[in-house]
């Protein structure tokens, strides 16, 4: 399969989750007790649930929402960058912005996410008796994944540039 073709069907397939994404949190917004479910699963005992209102449900929910706002932003750079990719367009200008976009995103991401699970469990135990407030700090092997391969990608992008630069000098020589 030639690079062209495999950037096109790269580039239809990262369109599933820029649709799905936003449609999974609309539904959550929408019924915010499946967003329950999923949170009391991930956090476990830290809470007690029965003090968790409504209101910090649909802060959590938003402030969720945003970090996904992030990969989505990197996703749109990295479909236009296999949109590129897929016109034959390796050494440009544009493509290697795409590219360092893309990295930007994951590295910004997983940072947020590191602090997301903090924030998230103040926010639920806003309500909890004195002295049972929690302040959980998760440092995951996913986060750590995500912002080596955020810097992986900024190399490429580095890469990119450098050959770049070495295809404009070696057109300028001949």
């Amino acid at each position: 399969m030639s690079i062209e073709k495999l950037s096109r069907s790269l580039n239809v397939l990262f369109l599933i989750p820029l649709i799905g994404l936003p449609c999974m949190w609309v539904y959550f917004f929408i019924d915010i007790s499946v967003f329950k479910s999923i949170v009391e699963a991930k956090m476990g005992n830290l809470i007690i649930w029965n003090t968790v209102e409504l209101w910090q449900l649909y802060l959590l929910c938003l402030m969720l929402f945003l970090n996904c706002l992030i990969l989505l932003w990197g996703l749109v750079n990295l479909r236009m960058s296999f949109r590129a990719f897929a016109k034959s367009e390796v050494f440009v200008d544009s493509n290697i912005y795409y590219i360092k976009q893309f990295s930007l995103s994951l590295v910004v991401f997983s940072i947020i996410n590191t602090f997301s699970y903090s924030i998230a469990s103040v926010l639920l135990s806003v309500n909890h008796p004195p002295g049972q407030k929690v302040l959980s700090i998760q440092i995951n092997s996913t986060s750590i994944g995500v912002l080596l391969i955020g810097l992986v990608f900024w190399l490429i992008a580095k890469i990119l540039l450098k050959a770049r630069d070495l295809e404009l000098d070696n057109n300028a020589i001949v």
